[in-house]
């Protein structure tokens, strides 16, 4: 017979024995990670986003996911998320839709307050599976294939220069395989990120930023990146985890809303160096809400003519 190994480990293995996944590109993807974020900044807008992992080892962990949301005025906005996320044999796919109320304050500052309610399902592929830590208190013993309801909070604070997010995204399903902890919040991940944009001009723009996750009874984990906006054209990050891996981050932001970013991450200097590299690739596209006044401009010029003049 054979069997499946899950090998999570008393050190940091698996973003350190925390079985939710957090991306590299996080800074531009909060809608995912907070069902409370509010962006001020576009219309609507839908984004796709793919990481591997570890792609040394044989059916480690790789996600999809794809998102988007809808801001019928600057306090309602609506959206909604699909993702797949499998690892090595367990898989856990959510569909659920997300709604924020967005309070603007002085000085250009918003905060936004939102909820997320969906279905999951989480799936063994295969009936044999082996994992060997038995501290780990997000995984259980217990194999089935079942679905329920999910559910998620989160709140920001946000600017033209300054982000802060708090979010519960995965209030249940977090103790994998285990039906009758299903609706137990006890081990619901706890989400915290902030940034801050120094905008030395329009063309270049540099942004400090963090995100660190919590869950109970595993060691806390943490990213923290420095990323710069040139041209409004080129986007480009370093970063590190507390794991001891460090990451990279491209992209191409055009002027019609496009975005396209990459992502690489080495495990060389941790204790798993051997598993190998990360990668992410993400599309985005977003119609911006602001309104550009030079072709108001332009218009108001076109339209000037004598009371007298004829065609």
């Amino acid at each position: 017979m054979k069997f499946l190994r899950l090998l999570i480990v008393a050190f940091p293995f698996f973003v350190q024995a925390q079985t939710r996944p957090i991306m590299n590109q996080y800074m531009l993807h909060q809608s995912y990670f907070n069902p409370g974020y509010f962006d001020t900044e576009s219309k609507f807008a839908v984004s796709t986003i793919y990481r591997r992992q570890w792609m040394r080892q044989n059916k480690f962990p790789e996600i999809g996911v794809l998102y988007g949301h809808y801001n019928f005025d600057p306090t309602h906005s609506v959206g909604a998320v699909i993702s797949n996320d499998l690892m090595n044999g367990v898989n856990h796919f959510e569909a659920a839709a997300n709604y924020v109320y967005n309070i603007p304050l002085s000085n250009s500052y918003n905060i936004g307050l939102g909820i997320r309610a969906g279905i999951s399902e989480q799936n063994l592929l295969s009936q044999n599976l082996l994992y060997f830590d038995p501290v780990e208190p997000t995984l259980s013993e217990d194999s089935y294939t079942f679905i329920y309801a999910s559910a998620g909070i989160g709140a920001s604070l946000s600017s033209k220069t300054l982000d802060i997010h708090l979010s519960a995204p995965y209030l249940f399903g977090n103790r994998f395989l285990n039906k009758s902890a299903i609706y137990s919040p006890e081990y619901m991940p706890i989400y915290f990120s902030s940034g801050y944009k120094f905008r030395f001009s329009d063309w270049f723009i540099l942004y400090p930023n963090m995100f660190v996750s919590a869950v109970k009874g595993s060691r806390i984990h943490g990213k923290f990146n420095v990323s710069m906006l040139s041209s409004q054209l080129i986007w480009f990050g370093l970063g590190a985890s507390t794991d001891a891996s460090i990451h990279a981050v491209v992209g191409i932001f055009s002027m019609g809303g496009l975005r396209v970013t990459y992502s690489y991450e080495n495990s060389f200097f941790t204790q798993h160096y051997n598993t190998g590299e990360s990668h992410e690739i993400s599309l985005s596209y977003a119609k911006v809400m602001r309104y550009n006044a030079f072709n108001r401009r332009k218009s108001k010029v076109r339209n000037l003519r004598p009371r007298n003049w004829k065609k």
